[in-house]
């Protein structure tokens, strides 16, 4: 039984305490966390949405944690990208092994501290690599991306919630301070809930298949995508290394919302790789957010090209080869 199934199951016994974790404040806005699998994580107090299930839970989207650990296997190889702070990553570290290989992409320079102290207080850097890129279907182009702290989340160049409020300039580090407050609140002094301080970085380009070559990877077995709608690019980069590995699943973060966003040339990508993926004999489902009595996951049934791009809920999609069980 998983510290995932014993932290469930103590969750619906009244009579049982939950496990201790352990939590080691490591300086300012560094907070060292025991989460709920075993594995330790670096985690960046100032953030409200990642850090806080991984601060107060030991879990962040218990559902797709557990999808993890069903799908990953010792001796696989992983690649996840953007790696965030390192949680997922880490979580592939366990799994895979010391025999496996994670490959964790992630451009923040803001984030990239974090990530390499998770991967060390998990013990799990000795077999993963880390690339400070972005992925897309071309190498060696600069982006300009802006990423707001609260939210970890990396918004592109002229996102409107990325302008601060039509004020020039931007905060140093986009946290919230008494200095940021007037940019969070409106005429009337009331809080804007979805204002945020983006601030702006630079990333350099790179491929999945360019990645692969130079790792000398032979296959990917788990490909974990959450760009913010550059899934399409970094697929199309992808395509070499697809073909060659038979039994990849592919999580990606989805939904209509991020479709109905794309511009010409990610339009033409997620037209391109449907078609590619289809033709390899994939299907895609949704993956339910939610963890049901028996601590397991729910899957949807596979869905067509129509629901992807006009009905798909925000979420993750478990892409994989055949209607049969995606876990085999």
């Amino acid at each position: 039984m998983s510290t995932l199934d014993e932290r469930t199951l103590a969750l619906r016994q009244d009579d049982r305490a939950m496990p201790p974790r352990r939590m080691v404040p490591l300086g300012v806005d560094e907070v060292m966390v025991e989460t709920a699998w075993g594995g330790f994580v670096v985690v960046p107090a100032f953030n409200i949405d990642v850090a806080i299930g991984v601060l107060r839970d030991g879990v962040h989207e218990p559902w797709t944690t557990r999808l993890m650990q069903k799908l990953l296997r010792p001796g696989d190889i992983c690649l996840l990208a953007s790696a965030g702070f390192g949680y997922f990553a880490c979580l592939a570290g366990r799994r895979v092994g010391a025999a496996g290989r994670v490959v964790a992409v992630e451009p923040n320079p803001h984030l990239l501290p974090f990530l390499l102290k998770s991967l060390h207080w998990n013990g799990s850097h000795g077999h993963t690599e880390v690339f400070a890129r972005a992925l897309s279907d071309e190498a060696g182009r600069d982006i300009a991306c802006r990423f707001d702290p609260q939210r970890l989340a990396t918004l592109p160049p002229r996102c409107p919630a990325a302008e601060g409020g039509g004020e020039p300039g931007l905060p140093p580090d986009g946290r919230w301070s008494a200095a940021t407050m007037g940019r969070l609140v409106d005429s009337e002094g009331r809080w804007g809930k979805g204002a945020c301080l983006p601030v702006p970085f630079t990333a350099r380009t790179s491929t999945i298949d360019h990645i692969a070559d130079l790792l000398a990877l032979p296959r990917i077995d788990l490909l974990q995508l959450d760009l913010g709608g550059a899934e399409p690019l970094a697929l199309r980069g992808a395509q070499r290394v697809i073909a060659a590995s038979p039994d990849l699943r592919l999580l990606t973060r989805w939904s209509a919302a991020h479709h109905a966003r794309l511009g010409d040339r990610r339009r033409a990508a997620f037209e391109e790789m449907w078609d590619f993926l289809t033709r390899l004999g994939y299907v895609v489902r949704m993956l339910e957010p939610l963890i049901d009595r028996n601590s397991d996951i729910q899957l949807s049934a596979p869905l067509t090209h129509e629901a992807m791009t006009t009905v798909a809920l925000p979420g993750h999609y478990l892409w994989s080869r055949g209607d049969g069980e995606p876990y085999a």
